[in-house]
């Protein structure tokens, strides 16, 4: 039962103390190297529009430490050695951007102490993505609705759509990603697909997408086979059996290798919304970033038969296809685009 109280004069709660807006200050002297922390949508936002707008920035492989001050990997660091064709104006655009996305920044000087060189290869340089995100008939509508949301509203990245029709008619060679949404793909377009991935690009798999990638060839990223039910099961019985095999929304811890460039920023796991069916075996030969565990149920509902398989399976990978690379996601990781950490997750796959 639930407690209900009524009141017989007006309440006015006191006003929430806002949080102090940032500015970030410009610096006494000129920077050696400007830090962009990596922990959230925003700072996924001022890559976005730093890269969008042609500044040069690098993302720390590993943790590093200037003048005893350590900073973890996923810092992005930007160096006006990298941006000679700014000038002068790179310091207050920098500071324009992380002012609008409300990200503090932090500044390297020359003659602090440092740990690492940054023209080192632990501090890879960041190219721009030109992306492709698919769309039309075959394809999820609310898959792609949330992804195109994610580049247009939240990010407000510049991403072509294609159709499955374009795919075939379209010289690919301009883009380097593709972003495939849940859906059922023909024979031409994942053929085109596994064609790009081979000649150099990157694809993002998402849910039914996975399955271009997958064969009896590729068992690394096939499906787990489920037990068939008995030729002799009653009627009644089938939606109890098919209930069994499915999952229709539930929250799923996910295991993550903090060491990879697709977990940066967000530690050693994260939650996932689980709604696919689909159970897949770790890559043999790959990346496997983010795994299901056996106590990563969480909440929600999942049928017993499926529940036994998602233990020890794949959540998020990459696997090297030719000269370029796919990364899976067993499950969209920004569902309905509430899934707040999924979110700094694709902004590791889409930049990093």
């Amino acid at each position: 039962s639930m407690e209900i109280y009524a009141v017989k004069e007006a309440i006015s709660p006191k006003d929430f103390e806002q949080p102090a807006k940032i500015e970030n200050k410009k610096a006494d002297k000129a920077p050696l190297a400007y830090f962009i922390p990596w922990t959230d949508l925003q700072e996924v936002r001022v890559l976005a529009e730093l890269l969008s707008n042609y500044v040069k920035v690098r993302v720390a492989e590993k943790t590093f430490k200037i003048n005893g001050k350590e900073y973890p990997s996923g810092t992005l660091v930007v160096l006006p050695a990298n941006n000679k064709n700014w000038g002068t104006s790179l310091d207050s655009f920098i500071r324009k951007v992380a002012d609008k996305h409300q990200v503090s920044l932090e500044y390297a000087f020359p003659g602090q102490k440092s740990s690492v060189s940054f023209g080192s290869s632990s501090f890879n340089l960041l190219s721009t993505p030109n992306i492709a995100l698919i769309s039309g008939e075959g394809i999820s509508s609310n898959a792609f609705g949330e992804l195109w949301f994610y580049f247009d509203r939240e990010l407000k990245y510049p991403t072509s759509i294609l159709t499955m029709e374009d795919l075939g008619n379209t010289n690919l060679d301009k883009y380097n990603l593709i972003v495939l949404p849940s859906g059922n793909y023909s024979y031409q377009a994942s053929k085109k697909l596994k064609e790009f991935a081979e000649q150099g690009g990157k694809v993002i798999a998402m849910e039914k997408s996975i399955s271009i990638f997958s064969s009896s060839k590729e068992k690394s990223s096939s499906s787990k086979s489920s037990n068939s039910s008995s030729p002799l099961k009653r009627y009644e019985d089938d939606e109890r059996h098919k209930l069994s095999k499915r999952v229709e929304g539930s929250i799923y811890k996910v295991y993550l290798d903090d060491s990879h460039p697709l977990a940066f920023g967000l530690g050693k796991f994260f939650y996932l919304m689980k709604r696919s069916s689909k159970v897949h075996e770790y890559l043999e030969e790959g990346w496997n970033v983010g795994t299901f565990k056996a106590n990563s149920h969480t909440s929600g509902f999942v049928g017993h038969e499926l529940k036994r398989k998602i233990p020890n399976s794949l959540a998020v990978g990459i696997e090297k296809k030719g000269k370029g690379n796919v990364i899976y996601f067993s499950d969209s990781p920004i569902f309905r685009g509430f899934w707040h950490n999924g979110k700094l997750l694709l902004g590791n796959a889409v930049f990093f």
